[in-house]
Order: structure tokens, then C-alpha cells, then sequence
């Protein structure tokens, strides 16, 4: 982590952070953090994601926290001299599309699946990539305000399921440091309503019919259903295809 090199790379010209293509509360939370950060240092980066920020959780927060994200279809004037922040993603995986612009950074929690060159990397197997921007805030002696420590709260606890997925100490220690600063009575409320009907029945269809061979689940859904409920550890079939 080297939150100088990562601004001098970023000083001149126009930046972009990049989330996933279906944003989740962990994705939305980390690009909303470094926009914050980077911003102090007079760089005015742009949140963009393409595909869909369709699950509820996500567009709870977007308004919760005043975050403004843009659809890349939005930018019709990017070019390859343009900067990108690949965040909680990496280049050439199948869901981050390939922008215009140039990505020089990336800052992620994920393994490896392509090797390629940044100018920036810090990729850290952890339980949620809003850490890994918590640590930028905590170690450069800057304090997160009430929205930015709230979202990474929030995205903290959705992308470790609250502490029971994928969660390492590292995760704990932000998420402490984060405590102090957050809105927790707004993120109580907010995990009251975290699914939408819709998502009920297409997991009820996905339990009813899985089918598990060894240590792997497969699931039909016979009708279509939003990208962003389709999760890691399981695939599903829909009418929208393979997952």
C-alpha cells in the first residue's frame, strides 16, 4: 500500500474508478472510499461500472450515502489517454468490461486470475476490498467522514456475510477503527430490508431444485433473473444462461 505512488500516478489528466459490472455494497463502497481519499489530494475521479447495479442493497446504499456512480454507455468522451482504477476487480476478467481508457491501478481482494502489468497493484486476499481502503484512510493519518466510514462499514460486513465468509483479521481491525466514525444506527436500519421479492422467489427456485454432485451445487432457475443474485460458490442456470 502506497497511497503517494498511487497519487502521482493518478495527478494529471482524467481518472475513472472501475467497479465489477454488477456493482455489489463491497465494490460500490471501496470506489466510493478512494473517490473521498483521492479527491483530498485534488484528483476528481469518476465512479464507473457497466452492466447493472441491480440488487437492493446496492441502490439502498447509492442513496443512503449520497454515492453518484456512472454507467460507462454515460461516457461517450473516454479515451485511451484516460486513467482507470480497476477496484474490488481486474483487468481481463470476465466481469470487468474492457474500457477505452487505460488501467493503471488496481486495488483488489480477489486472487489472480490473469497476470498483467500496472503502474499500481495491491491485490491482498482479504475479506472485503472496503478494508483494504479503510487501511489507505488509517495509515496515511486521515479520517474517513460519516458517509465514507458508513459505506465501508456496510461493505464490510455484506462481502463477509458479517463476519462469518472469507473474514480475516485484517477485516476485523478496520472494521474497529471504522466503528467510531460511522452512522451505525443508519446501518442497523438498513439490514432490516436486504431483498426484494424478487430475489425470494428466484432463490426458492434455486433451492428447489439443486441438484449437488460431491462438493458442487447446481440450480435451476426457470426464469430470468438479475446477474448480480447469481453468487460465487454456487452455479446457477437461468433463462439468462450459465453461471
Amino acid at each position: 500500500m502506497d497511497l503517494a505512488k498511487l497519487v502521482d500516478i493518478l495527478k494529471c489528466g482524467r481518472v475513472f474508478i472501475q467497479m465489477h459490472n454488477y456493482p455489489d455494497p463491497d465494490a460500490i463502497a471501496s470506489a466510493f472510499g478512494l473517490q473521498k481519499l483521492l479527491e483530498k489530494f485534488g484528483i476528481k475521479p469518476v465512479i464507473c461500472y457497466d452492466g447493472a447495479a441491480e440488487k437492493l442493497t446496492a441502490i439502498t446504499m447509492l442513496s443512503n450515502f449520497s454515492i453518484s456512480i456512472v454507467h460507462c454507455h454515460d461516457i461517450t468522451d473516454m479515451t485511451e489517454n484516460d486513467k482507470i482504477v480497476a477496484i474490488d476487480a481486474q483487468k481481463h476478467n470476465s466481469n470487468l468490461t474492457d474500457l477505452v481508457g487505460d488501467e493503471v491501478a488496481c486495488i483488489d481482494h480477489h486472487p489472480t486470475k490473469f497476470e498483467c502489468e500496472y503502474q499500481y497493484k495491491d491485490v491482498r486476499i482479504v475479506g472485503a476490498c472496503s478494508s483494504i481502503i479503510a487501511e489507505y484512510y488509517f495509515a496515511n493519518g486521515i479520517e474517513p467522514d460519516k458517509n465514507v466510514a458508513s459505506a465501508l462499514v456496510y461493505g464490510i460486513k455484506m462481502d463477509t456475510a458479517d463476519f462469518s465468509r472469507g473474514v480475516k483479521q485484517f477485516d476485523v481491525d478496520m472494521y474497529a477503527k471504522l466503528f467510531k466514525y460511522a452512522d451505525n444506527d443508519l446501518l442497523d436500519r438498513m439490514k432490516l430490508n436486504t431483498m426484494e421479492f424478487a430475489d425470494l422467489k428466484a432463490y426458492g427456485s434455486a433451492i428447489e431444485n439443486i441438484k449437488v454432485y460431491d462438493n458442487v451445487g447446481f440450480a435451476f432457475i426457470p426464469f430470468e433473473c438479475p446477474d448480480a443474485l447469481i453468487c460465487d460458490d454456487i452455479r446457477l442456470y437461468s433463462g439468462a444462461g450459465y453461471y
